[in-house]
């Protein structure tokens, strides 16, 4: 980091945890501050971004580059971790059995998040196999939605048996669901720089569908499986691959997303890499002073 802008003020880093594949996508206000943060950006001490895409998204878009810092999100690996036990008694809770193949969606209904790609996804495979259970987790997943329970009308997913939805959850409870699932999946649509969702499954020991948004390519790479955003039919694909790969198949994916996350995403190892920042941003403003 350089001395430019940083004389006679503290020095300030930001954290930027989005991706930016268009302002069309953002709310009037959000676009402008957008906008005036990339003429801003030159006084930061630095700026850290969660994801290598969302850098080059907010450089492209004038945000200054010798500022840049990426620091991927870390995760718990003691809270988070394949246990047998706990799979067991989830699945049990929800009445999935061993020989069902679990999949799993955690996201709050929002456009960004796209769950009519992902309902589009599955619902052939629910309406065609008898093992597929599909567990949906966030706010506003619900038949109360009224937005929601058209999707799945449309879908004949109003009232289907092997479909469990939960709106409200903990995250301790959230992180106790993920560990039951065989396929973990993020559908979003744009916005995302680094899907928690899937460092989070993928700590479980747990494969992953995603769409190819921020750096969820680089994240799941390949221990899972990547699509491009809002094809139905491309995540129907992949999802069938996961099914079609069986219990040998999957669990020697998971294993190796755990190991990915291991050796990436260690959050003491991304918390020595802040310390880092923010220690090199003081020395920069004694420096400069």
């Amino acid at each position: 980091l350089s001395c430019v802008g940083q004389r006679n003020r503290p020095p300030v880093l930001w954290s930027i945890r989005q991706s930016l594949n268009s302002l069309s996508n953002e709310r009037r206000g959000t676009a402008l501050a957008i906008r005036a943060g990339a003429a801003l950006s030159r006084h930061a001490a630095g700026i850290i971004y969660n994801s290598r895409t969302a850098a080059s998204q907010h450089e492209n878009m004038g945000y200054s580059s010798d500022r840049t810092l990426v620091i991927p999100n870390g995760f718990d690996l003691e809270q988070l971790r394949p246990v047998a036990q706990r799979r067991a008694s989830v699945r049990a809770t929800l009445g999935v059995e061993d020989e069902d193949v679990l999949i799993g969606l955690v996201a709050r209904h929002h456009p960004m998040k796209d769950h009519r790609t992902f309902l589009q996804a599955v619902a052939p495979l629910l309406h065609g196999h008898q093992r597929i259970r599909v567990l949906m987790i966030g706010r506003g997943i619900d038949r109360a939605n009224a937005s929601f329970a058209a999707q799945l009308a449309a879908l004949g997913l109003a009232a289907h048996s092997h479909l469990i939805l939960i709106s409200e959850s903990s995250p301790a409870e959230v992180h106790r669901l993920t560990a039951a699932l065989d396929v973990a999946c993020s559908s979003s649509a744009w916005g995302d720089a680094f899907p928690n969702v899937l460092g989070e499954a993928m700590a479980c020991g747990v494969p992953c569908v995603t769409t190819d948004v921020g750096d969820a390519r680089w994240i799941v790479s390949e221990t899972g499986l990547v699509v491009p955003p809002a094809d139905p039919e491309r995540f129907r694909a992949a999802l069938q691959t996961m099914v079609d790969a069986g219990s040998i198949g999957r669990r020697t994916l998971g294993e190796a997303a755990r190991r990915r996350v291991e050796r990436e995403f260690d959050i003491r190892d991304v918390g020595v890499r802040y310390d880092a920042a923010h220690a090199d941003a003081a020395s920069v403003r004694s420096r400069c002073d």
